[in-house]
Order: structure tokens, then sequence, then C-alpha cells
């Protein structure tokens, strides 16, 4: 019993330490950022083209497809949409000859999103996401006259095609049919507000939906450029703002000493008066100490020798300042890290130099 008992304690504690250890990963993500980026609102725009699997090439029915889509992203992992796709469907009789029709459609799906990139992190923002799709939705397709022209000309008649869009010929004209989706989008944020991307949908329908009968579900596969537009993203709050209050209460000498310079691509010259000030300021009062110039770099921009070097440019730079200003070189530790470390989860950030010292 004792040892169930300490098993159940140890757990407990465990769990709870993974919590506070993603609650303070995701706090300091927002600070970061300067916004939580979950949860958020979006609205999508697609285009690309669709194509069936049918006894043809599936290029041989490439047709063009547009969608839109509203919806949000409610967790890190976990969202949903109502999405609207439809344009031009193809299908094809091979006759020795391929003979190409086709007829207009749309759908509509609630669609369920999951972010996989944070359904195994304590992370709730990266560069770049996939989201894996799935659907319900009803689909309506009209506007069936060239197919009505094959059939007229009897090239239909290896195929089942009986009561194909209607009761006869004279209403087979439209057709109702579910819609279940499976897809996959994978997408890059270039912003905070804009994202682009390429989903790819396998969609399945009605038997009929292709005009002629096969014993099974009709599936029509989508691919298309996607472009997010994100909004309803709220401030980092109140506990960015407490932690602000609880790291400013006293002069600054009574606390460990961060501050950071952030640089625009390819710079290297620090404009940071207040930052520089600082550190004078806290060093006055501890004579005894000596600080950290770290320089870092970010990778998506540059390359690993490229940003080595700026990041050695930067750490130079501050520690030249600081020197100016009367610290001592015996003071000041000099590391350069380039592209190797990324402090920040905000690739831009990670063009800085951050100066640190403990009491």
């Amino acid at each position: 019993m004792l040892n169930l008992k300490t098993a159940i304690t140890a757990s407990f504690l465990a769990l709870c330490g993974i919590n506070a250890s993603a609650q303070t990963a995701a706090q300091n993500e927002e600070k970061e950022l300067g916004y939580k980026p979950q949860p958020y609102y979006f609205i999508q725009v697609q285009a690309g083209a669709s194509t069936q699997f049918t006894d043809v090439k599936l290029f041989q029915t490439l047709r063009p497809t547009f969608s839109v889509a509203a919806g949000g992203m409610f967790t890190p992992s976990v969202g949903a949409r109502i999405h609207f796709n439809g344009w031009r469907a193809g299908s094809a009789f091979d006759q020795g000859t391929i003979y190409k029709y086709g007829y207009n459609y749309i759908n509509t799906n609630a669609d369920l999103m999951v972010n996989v990139m944070n359904l195994f992190t304590d992370k709730n923002y990266s560069k770049f996401n996939v989201f894996l799709i799935g659907g319900i939705g009803l689909n309506y397709a009209w506007n069936n006259n060239e197919f009505e022209l094959l059939k007229a000309d009897g090239l239909t008649n290896d195929y089942d095609v009986t009561n194909a869009w209607g009761d006869n010929e004279n209403t087979r004209h439209s057709l109702l049919s579910h819609n279940i989706r499976f897809g996959v989008l994978g997408e890059y944020n270039i912003s905070k507000h804009f994202g682009i991307g390429l989903e790819i949908d396998l969609n399945s329908l009605d038997d009929r939906f292709n005009s002629k009968y096969n014993n099974s579900d009709d599936w029509m596969m989508t691919a298309q450029v996607t472009g997010t537009y994100k909004f309803g993203f709220k401030k980092a709050g109140k506990l960015k703002e407490a932690e602000d209050v609880r790291n400013t209460r006293g002069p600054i000498w009574r606390r460990p000493l961060r501050e950071i310079f952030f640089y625009e691509i390819s710079a290297s010259d620090a404009h940071h008066a207040e930052s520089l000030n600082n550190i004078i300021l806290w060093l006055k009062h501890h004579k005894d100490k000596t600080v950290t110039v770290e320089g870092y770099a970010d990778k998506d921009t540059g390359n690993p020798e490229l940003n080595m070097k700026y990041s050695e440019e930067r750490a130079n730079k501050v520690a030249e300042l600081l020197k100016e200003k009367g610290v001592l070189d015996s003071q000041i530790n000099i590391k350069a890290y380039g592209d190797t470390v990324q402090p920040f989860t905000q690739n831009d950030k990670n063009r800085c130099v951050i100066v640190t010292c403990d009491l």
C-alpha cells in the first residue's frame, strides 16, 4: 500500500512539474512574441486543381478549383473551419479514345483541424505547421451537358450510366451527394497575420458523382495553394504585465542583469543607449562582478559562416561601447554563437546581443 501511495504521489508531482514547465514555456513564448499565439481566427482563400480517380490517368481529368474557408484554432493543436470548394470537375470514358467531360460542383464541409506540430511540444507557435484535416459535408453538382452529348452519341454504351443524375434522361441534370474529406495542409507563417501553404485533400462522394457506376464511392483529389489571414490574437495579458512590474520593483542593480540589443538584417551597430546605461549603472554597484556579452544571428537569413561573423561583430561592438564608458576589459566575457543557438521563438528576434549577470 505504501508503495502504491508513493507511486501515485510521484506521478502527481511529475504531472505538476510537466504542467508547470509547459506553462512557463508558454509564458516565455508570449513574452517574446508580444501576444498569445493561441487562440485565433482565420480566413482562407485557395486556388488549384481537382482530379478524379477513374479509368484514365489523373492528369487527364484535371480541372480548376477554388475554395474559401473561415474558422479558428481554439487550442494549440485543435481547430475547426467551414470550407466551401468548387467550380469544375472532370471525368472521362476510355473507348480506345479518351472522351472527356466536365460539370460544375460545389461542396461545403465542416472540418476538424489538428496541428501535429504542436501535439508533442510545449510550444504554441512555430513558423511551419502541418494540419491533418478531416470533415464531412454535402456536395452539389450540376450542368452535366457534356456527358449528355457523349451519351447521345453512344459513347457511354460500355458503362453503367443508368439513372446517373436523376430518374431519367430528361431530369438528369443535378446531383446532391455526401462529401467526406481527408487532407493535409502544410503552412508557413510569413508574419503574425499571414500564412501561405499547400493543401491536398481526398474527397469521397456518391458513386453517381462522375455519372457512371462502379459500385463504390467516387474519389476526387484537390491540390490548392492556400493563403490564410489570421486575426483575433489576444495580448500577452496581465501575466506579462505582472511580471514586468515584479521585475521593475526597486533599483535596477538589485536585480539580476539582463539587457537585450536587437538588430536589423546584416546590422551590427548598437544604438541602445538605455540598455548600455543600465549595464554601466549595474556594474557601478557590483564592481566585483563580470558580465557576459553573447552575440547571436537568426537561422532564416545568411549562412552559418556569415551568421557567426555577424554575431561576433555584434558582441564585440557592444563590448567596445561598454569599455568606452569606463567598464574594465576584465569585467566583460564575450561569446558568439552565430545561428547555432536561437534564444527566441520569433526568428527576427534572434538577431541580438544578450548581456547577463547573476547577483
